[in-house]
């Protein structure tokens, strides 16, 4: 297990140095340097995250809920800054998600043979 701890930074390097995340830390500035554009990325994040509690409490989602949130993120893509900031965002979580899932797949292969 330490072999696979040790490569850990390694991958983070790699991360670190790719063109996408690059580009995420370039546009996260930009975002952070536009008070209007920071505020929208808030507020729909905080949203976005009540709800999923909500839904993990097994609660279900009001029509208001669902609209809240899509109005927020309708107001996001419209904005050409936080649109391509949440574009490069997704390119990277995908990336990490897609990682994970290799990393998991020889415990999916114990786990299908059980």
């Amino acid at each position: 297990m330490k072999a696979l701890l040790e490569q850990g930074p390694a991958l983070e390097t790699i991360i670190r140095g790719s063109r996408e995340y690059q580009l995420l830390r370039k546009l996260a500035a930009e975002i952070n340097a536009d008070p209007a554009a920071r505020q929208l990325i808030e507020d729909f994040r905080s949203i976005h995250h009540l709800l999923q509690e909500k839904q993990i409490r097994g609660e279900n989602l009001s029509p208001a809920d669902i609209q809240k949130l899509q109005v927020l993120e309708s107001g996001l893509m419209q904005n050409p800054k936080t649109a391509s900031y949440l574009q490069a965002e997704e390119q990277i979580f995908k990336a990490i998600q897609e990682l994970n899932m290799m990393l998991a797949r020889p415990m999916d292969e114990i786990y299908s043979g059980v």
